[in-house]
């Protein structure tokens, strides 16, 4: 099976998912279903990161949430980060989708072979100690 077509599939897994009612599931009799949320899928392929929104490449992230945010701003942002993703790619695409002007963001990391996705849930920020070293 071809990458591109194993990565569309998953995004369907995905939204199949996303609507299963369990602890920490996204409640569609809540308004946070597929008809009123976005994808954004965030995966590396030798070793470059790649972005999607909605099952569309995405090389530029900001330009294609600014388009998406221009029709609706109050859909929910699901960003579904591949567990081979840099850690930092969390923020990025965080503030990314914020800077695009939304603000109900959901994140949260799989791996294809191992399951279901976690949620990341960041708390508050504390500045790094100077001494810490």
């Amino acid at each position: 099976m071809s990458s591109i077509r194993r990565k569309l599939l998953l995004i369907a897994a995905l939204i199949l998912a996303a609507s299963a009612k369990s602890s920490g599931a996204i409640d569609l009799s809540a308004g946070q279903g597929p008809a009123n949320s976005i994808w954004v899928m965030v995966f590396s392929i030798h070793g470059r990161v790649n972005y999607t929104v909605e099952g569309k490449p995405a090389p530029d992230l900001l330009r294609a949430l600014g388009q998406v945010a221009e029709k609706d701003r109050t859909l929910t942002v699901l960003i579904a980060l591949d567990w081979r993703v840099p850690i930092r790619q969390v923020l990025d695409v965080q503030r990314t989708a914020s800077k695009a002007g939304f603000t109900n963001i959901r994140t949260y990391t799989f791996a294809e072979d191992k399951g279901p996705m976690s949620e990341l849930i960041l708390g508050a920020s504390i500045p790094y100690p100077a001494s810490g070293r």
